[in-house]
């Protein structure tokens, strides 16, 4: 019962230690998030500075480019061998897991966002999405008028 116990307790522990880290790791990206904005805030200044001299010859992306959050979320469907729809929260957990990030309070809610703006997807049940090109049947997105219950 004691080694029992104690393997509980170093379970206990090493979720706490887990949790901590990924804290600190949050609190991390938030200040290179915050790096990066205002990076690019710089780098648009300078490029309406360049602009005001008339000089137009240069992208300011390049060198910079980042996948959109919907392009990176049809990759993932894409890999799928199963044509079935997925749940909008394990789609944001698994780009998330891959180390892609998505801004926002609620990467999920962003997330969802972006899959109901691109004609690339369909929804399929609540909250559950797959790709248009795979056939599924869409279901309404328009709520019945009348009283909720």
């Amino acid at each position: 019962m004691n080694e029992t116990n104690n393997y509980i307790d170093e379970l206990k522990n090493k979720l706490e230690a887990l949790k901590q880290e990924i804290l600190q790791d949050r609190k991390r990206v938030g200040s290179i998030l915050k790096s990066i904005d205002e990076k690019e805030t710089l780098i648009q200044n300078i490029v309406n500075l360049l602009r005001a001299e008339g000089i137009n010859d240069f992208n300011e992306n390049k060198g910079i480019e980042s996948k959109q959050i919907s392009d990176v979320a049809y990759d993932l469907f894409s890999k799928k061998e199963e044509k079935k729809g997925i749940y909008y929260r394990d789609i944001a957990d698994e780009m998330q897991s891959e180390g892609f990030y998505i801004p926002g309070k609620d990467p999920s809610a962003n997330l969802l966002a972006h899959l109901n703006r691109d004609k690339r997807f369909v929804r399929v049940g609540r909250g559950v999405y797959g790709l248009q090109e795979w056939g599924l049947k869409e279901v309404s997105t328009r709520r019945k008028k009348g009283k909720r219950k």
